[in-house]
């Protein structure tokens, strides 16, 4: 099998280019996003400010330039058209596919590597969006890999050469987020932090790269995230990275924090009260149950009341 796996996994992979290039340029660009991102290129070729996306002519906030800047490399080599737009993605069909395949060849072995290959050909979703002009798939790969190999450093710690490896996973690791969080901004950090927390958590608040490790690749995740921002901030000085942060933080993050604390005052504000009204109204009730209260009612519509009262 093993000297079979890489003539068939070639084979696979021209499969794989045919039909991610086959007829890609003939279809217009349907998605809204699609028609966005594309003009963006087409703009910053125009005007050759390769560090702001713009539409229309004017700042466009939403997305940072990863994808973009690729779309543009495309466009210079095809001309600027929907194959040219689509192009990106086509290719990151092929490295998907190579990907699962080395992963699942070093995580098991070559058979589970072409299992893994081929329920990925099996599905309709990649071929879908890597036959479009979005970002979201280079968004998800970068992110994909930015955990894998943070695994890796994990996995490395049991390796002779364990120190050496860790930094060099780590350093991948940090790299693919950055990568992520500019190519579509700060939800790659909410995503991967946020996995990486739960984990934390279930794991009852082990640090399985040691606290140090750990806090070097947060620092390095940071950095590697922030060269864009730096970059152009010492081109054109810090007005265009304040309305990116401005648009991308408080819109869709802050007001999600400021709801989960109107929540949470909320619960913490009610529940010690209705919890302490539920406790001592059963308590009056068991009271009320007893036999030497009930003996001492006069009647049954006194026993009622004092249920009802306590109740209340």
């Amino acid at each position: 099998m093993k000297n079979r796996a890489y003539p068939l996994l070639s084979i696979i992979i021209l499969f794989l280019t045919f039909f991610f290039f086959l007829f890609l340029g003939k279809v217009n660009l349907y998605d809204w996003d699609e028609a966005n991102f594309a003009e963006i290129a087409r703009e910053m070729i125009l005007t050759k400010n390769y560090l702001q996306p713009q539409i229309t002519y004017l700042p466009f906030y939403e997305k940072p330039p990863v994808f973009i800047w690729m779309q543009v490399a495309s466009m210079k080599l095809f001309g600027i058209n929907e194959f040219a737009a689509r192009f990106p993605n086509a290719c990151l069909g092929i490295i998907v596919a190579i990907t699962l395949f080395l992963i699942g060849r070093k995580e098991r072995d070559w058979k589970f590597g072409f299992i893994w290959l081929m329920c990925y050909m099996g599905s309709f979703l990649p071929f879908l969006y890597f036959r479009t002009g979005l970002i979201d798939p280079w968004f998800n790969y970068f992110m994909f890999l930015s955990l894998y190999f943070y695994k890796c450093a994990v996995d490395s710690e049991q390796w002779s050469d364990k120190i050496k490896s860790n930094w060099i996973f780590l350093a991948l690791s940090a790299l693919m987020l950055g990568l992520a969080v500019q190519t579509k901004g700060p939800a790659a950090m909410i995503i991967v932090y946020g996995t990486l927390g739960i984990l934390w958590i279930i794991s009852r608040f082990k640090f399985y790269l040691g606290f140090w490790k750990s806090i070097a690749w947060f620092i390095c995740s940071l950095i590697f995230s922030c060269i864009w921002f730096y970059v152009e901030t010492k081109a054109h000085g810090d007005n265009y990275i304040k309305e990116f942060i401005t648009y991308n933080i408080p819109q869709p993050y802050v007001n999600i924090i400021k709801e989960i604390y109107k929540k949470t005052y909320q619960i913490l504000k009610y529940f010690p009260i209705q919890t302490s009204n539920y406790i001592y109204t059963n308590y009056k009730i068991y009271q009320a149950l007893n036999k030497d209260l009930i003996n001492n009612l006069h009647n049954e519509q006194d026993y009622l009341n004092h249920l009802i009262n306590y109740g209340i």
